[in-house]
């Protein structure tokens, strides 16, 4: 029996990631370098398909957890903290959850050595297995200029419809992979290609870093809906435009004292609102 295609938290994919972490240092051979002309291009970082919770995942607020719609937060409770947490997990499953698979299918081409092809691309060839399906990878990379052209296609029987050489996703990056855009494609609709979700992308270190992620499947409430992360240092950002309502979610925080603030339209008067290291509730600095 065939498995559905479904939404999964992107929550599940932040350990898979963790291994393949690809690192962005400069390479001292330019593109225009006959010796590097030869080698295969650099594969872009895994991370940058996911958003780092660790935060939020799994700790455990203190006080009360009462969540408060209309009075003034008070000290004594951990309100801030559970909407800031619950904010965070909720939008980033909404807008990631149709690309975990995708994510996690990527990261293990950095398990296989790639072979040059004839026409002077790259192609990675392995196989993944996600959930309950077994997953046939093809990924390619091919220099254009100063930049990498990249294309990742699936074939696999485990899936409702089964896919034969799907272009699941596509992209491009300097050949100094420390910014570029992947294309993300419905794989519901295997007949022809519907755009699902675009990542623009740029990571200096794993510690300094951003990705926007831009629902752009034409039709639906959701079409516009934007997910914006950055990391510099410990100082973390997560924002999500609803296009359709006009609003937008805000969740900073601190990943080493793990203090912050969050915006919720529909809480505390739709004005800042903090916690503190212990994840209780204070005044906003």
């Amino acid at each position: 029996m065939t498995a559905q295609w479904k939404r999964i938290p992107a929550l599940l994919l932040a350990l898979a990631l963790t291994v393949f972490t690809a690192a962005c240092s400069q390479d001292e051979e330019s593109p225009s370098n006959p010796a590097a002309e030869n080698e295969a291009p650099e594969l872009p970082p895994a991370d940058v398909m996911a958003v780092d919770l660790e935060t939020f995942d799994g700790a455990e607020a203190q006080g009360s957890s009462k969540v408060k719609t209309t009075d003034e937060p008070t000290p004594s409770d951990s309100s801030n903290y559970v909407v800031a947490k619950a904010t965070a997990i909720a939008v980033n499953s909404a807008v990631l959850a149709g690309i975990a698979p995708a994510a996690v299918a990527f990261a293990g081409a950095f398990l296989v050595q790639p072979v040059e092809q004839e026409d002077g691309s790259w192609l990675w060839s392995y196989q993944a297995v996600y959930s309950e399906w077994v997953l046939d990878l093809q990924l390619t990379g091919k220099r254009e200029g100063s930049e990498t052209v990249w294309a990742l296609r699936v074939s696999t029987d485990d899936t409702n419809p089964a896919l034969v050489d799907y272009l699941w996703y596509e992209g491009r990056c300097p050949y100094v992979p420390i910014t570029g855009y992947w294309q993300f494609y419905d794989p519901t609709v295997p007949e022809a290609p519907v755009q699902l979700l675009r990542l623009e992308w740029s990571r200096a270190s794993a510690v300094e870093r951003s990705a926007t992620f831009t629902v752009n499947r034409p039709g639906g409430n959701s079409e516009g809906d934007r997910l914006e992360y950055a990391q510099d240092g410990s100082a973390a950002l997560m924002q999500y435009h609803d296009a359709s309502a006009a609003m937008t979610w805000d969740v900073q925080w601190n990943i080493e004292t793990e203090a912050g603030s969050v915006i919720v339209p529909y809480y505390s008067r739709g004005e800042r609102a903090c916690w503190d290291e212990d994840h209780l509730n204070a005044v906003c600095p």
